[in-house]
């Protein structure tokens, strides 16, 4: 078992993959970032954790949300 997965019962729990983000807990599966927008990392926890791919910029900010 890697160590960003946790059994839970008969259940397991894993970190979301990059491009992806959960901010909830129980969740089934992650949030894809808004198009043009990836996280670097696994285990990202929300919204904010969504950059602007390379190539592209955001009026609003870094991330773009």
């Amino acid at each position: 078992m890697l160590s960003d997965e946790a059994e839970v019962g008969p259940l397991s729990c894993s970190a979301c993959e990059p491009g992806t983000y959960m901010h909830l807990d129980g969740a089934s599966s992650c949030f894809q970032c808004p198009e043009n927008t990836v996280t670097e990392e696994y285990g990202s926890t929300g919204l904010q954790d969504c950059n602007c791919r390379y190539g592209h910029f955001s009026p609003k900010g870094t991330n773009g949300t």
